[in-house]
């Protein structure tokens, strides 16, 4: 092997390979809860107050109207409004509570959340 030949082998073998990034790398992650969390941390039920709004499309939720409350922060949703969130997050639209944590939050954590509340509200079980 001549050195010109010598040269070009050490480089190669010195030289660190560039890392080669998916095209998807900068593409954000979609975190969606499963059914089971959304089971767990909301209820179907209609709020007492007449004049609580979806804050998804902030419409007034009508008392005929299908609603979910997180049971968390006791935030109320149009159930298609929030059915099509959880589809691409995990947090309440309102506070940014990530419903699956619900479970792990200590009752007395919970209860102070809800104490805070001034709204009464009604769930169907």
């Amino acid at each position: 092997m001549n050195e010109v030949d010598t040269n070009s082998v050490y480089r190669i073998l010195l030289t660190p390979p560039v890392p080669r990034v998916p095209t998807t790398f900068m593409e954000p992650v979609i975190i969606r809860p499963t059914q089971e969390q959304i089971t767990s941390s909301t209820r179907i039920g209609t709020p007492n107050d007449p004049t609580e709004v979806c804050t998804i499309c902030q419409e007034t939720i009508e008392e005929n109207q299908p609603a979910r409350l997180i049971l968390h922060c006791e935030h109320w949703f149009h159930t298609s409004c929030i059915d099509v969130w959880f589809q691409q997050d995990v947090h309440c639209p309102v506070c940014r509570h990530d419903i699956r944590s619900s479970g792990i939050a200590s009752a007395s954590e919970s209860t102070s959340v809800r104490r805070s509340r001034s709204r009464s509200t009604s769930v169907q079980e």
